[in-house]
């Protein structure tokens, strides 16, 4: 439903606006990350900057397009597990 919510939110937008997403998607196990698109993706760390904010160093991000691309990732973390 959230997913399905951004995209409404963005097709409502004005038309000079320009978005880029991408989803990650990790999981917090005993204050260990795990990058749930990348398992082998190992020694994450979560940093803050300035300019970013919060986020996670060197966890895989993938573009999306639509809601049907979030959900994918999700049933692909979901099998990562």
């Amino acid at each position: 439903r959230a997913a399905h919510q951004i995209f409404d939110h963005i097709a409502a937008g004005a038309d000079d606006v320009e978005f880029v997403l991408r989803c990650s998607l990790l999981e917090i196990h005993r204050e260990q990350l795990r990058d749930l698109l990348n398992p082998t993706n190992t020694g994450l760390k979560i940093k803050e900057a300035p300019q970013k904010g919060v986020y996670v160093e060197g966890i895989t991000q993938e573009f999306v397009v639509c809601a049907a691309d979030i959900m994918e990732i999700v049933r692909v973390g979901e099998r990562m597990r």
